[in-house]
């Protein structure tokens, strides 16, 4: 039998994935927001992933509301350094040879820490986007995609010049 909350499911990714990465995200979403993870096999080394759609929505919001402010996203990039240092140190750890339920402990325990920031790309495409484009357009009509791509431009090859305000 299918639990009912299949039915409030929501397609979160699809990815090369292996059960061990299925673990990281599952612990992740659940540290975040309780938020369970379901895990299907799609092609062969494939899964796509699904969460529960309203609290994946509340995760996205919290986590766009923290970055698109100044104070939040100081304290985002001072918090990510920590974690992300805590996490190597951690995977170093479990990766050490000799791996005890305390070494493990505190590889979970770090991966919980971390997962707002597996989570911020995603937080980024879900919310930040498409507000960004919605108030593109209201100020550049036709233009806005184009704005878009000048402004989210990681390498700086778009030409912002090209783009026609008027």
């Amino acid at each position: 039998m299918i639990p009912k909350w299949f039915n409030h499911l929501t397609r979160f990714a699809t990815r090369p994935q292996t059960l061990q990465r299925d673990e990281i995200g599952g612990v992740g979403f659940w540290a975040v927001n309780k938020t369970r993870l379901v895990s299907i096999p799609y092609t062969e080394n494939q899964r796509i992933l699904y969460f529960e759609k309203d609290d994946a929505q509340q995760v996205f919001q919290h986590s766009a509301k923290q970055m698109t402010s100044l104070d939040g996203w100081k304290k985002h990039l001072y918090e990510y350094k920590k974690r992300s240092k805590d996490l190597l140190q951690a995977a170093k750890k479990a990766s050490s040879g000799k791996l005890t339920i305390e070494i493990f402990n505190q590889w979970i325990d770090a991966i919980k820490s971390y997962a707002p920031y597996f989570i911020s790309p995603f937080s980024v495409e879900k919310v930040i986007q498409p507000e960004c484009v919605s108030l593109l357009r209201k100020e550049l009509g036709q233009e806005a995609e184009h704005a878009f791509e000048i402004i989210s431009s990681p390498d700086g090859t778009m030409n912002i010049h090209s783009l026609n305000p008027f």
